[in-house]
């Protein structure tokens, strides 16, 4: 290595390695190569054919420009740079008799009694002063699930038909509409169970939540229980900016 000096650059031709560096300390803080730039590429690996980088053992992606969390994988941009991305999903269930009860010909908004999980927590609980609304934290396409079962309406007598329509609404920079609704009719004293499952692009700062509206009578409700109503939702795949703006 006499001539080894900065910029350096030697080419050979072998079959076995060109250059090999070994630490054999066990220290888990011990480094075999270190590489460091303050604005560049730290290691900058290339292969006409074959592969630029392989390992053999556990691989760790950290540090700037990364966000690490349970869950998330490996995505690429546009132009191949590589960062943790997902880990964003919700789901609740259940609703409890101080929100199950519907007026007639209104809208009313879906309060979840219980959070089964919340992995970055972007969706408020039922004692929130909004509740049961989800924020997407990043722009890409998301998926919801929602059922909601409602109850006969008391008092009404049988073969009165009472229609319900669930709706899966969004607040998009402070103007609300409706991503999608379905509606079930049936005669009393049936329940109903509407049901809805979407995949739609969501930007970040939209808020998503449920909506019931029956227009029927009086005395229509929301059963209570955790597996007749509920409302979860995921990251499906971030998107590009200027996608679907």
């Amino acid at each position: 290595m006499n001539d080894l000096t900065l910029p350096y650059y030697k080419a050979t031709s072998t079959n076995s390695s060109a250059f090999q560096i070994e630490n054999n300390s066990a220290s888990p803080s011990s480094t075999a190569i270190y590489g460091y730039s303050l604005a560049g590429t730290g290691i900058k690996a290339m292969s006409s054919s074959g592969y630029a980088l392989e390992t053999s053992g556990k691989v760790k992606i950290a540090g700037n420009g990364q966000s690490v969390y349970y869950g998330k994988v490996l995505t690429t941009d546009g132009v191949g740079n590589a960062t943790w991305e997902g880990a964003i999903a919700f789901s609740a269930n259940g609703v409890s008799d101080a929100h199950n009860d519907l007026g007639y010909a209104v809208a009313k908004k879906v309060v979840l009694a219980t959070k089964q999980y919340d992995m970055q927590n972007n969706f408020t609980s039922a004692a929130n002063a909004n509740p049961s609304v989800f924020t997407a934290p990043v722009k890409g396409i998301y998926h919801f699930d929602a059922q909601v079962t409602t109850g006969p309406i008391v008092g009404v007598s049988p073969n009165h038909y009472i229609s319900n329509e669930l709706r899966l609404m969004t607040k998009i920079d402070g103007v609300t509409s409706m991503i999608t609704s379905t509606t079930v009719t049936a005669s009393v004293p049936s329940r109903t169970t509407l049901q809805i499952s979407i995949d739609c692009p969501v930007t970040t700062g939209d808020e998503v939540w449920l909506e019931i509206w029956q227009n029927s009578a009086t005395g229509a409700y929301i059963v209570e229980g955790s597996t007749l109503s509920r409302f979860s939702g995921r990251l499906v795949l971030k998107t590009a900016p200027g996608l679907f703006d």
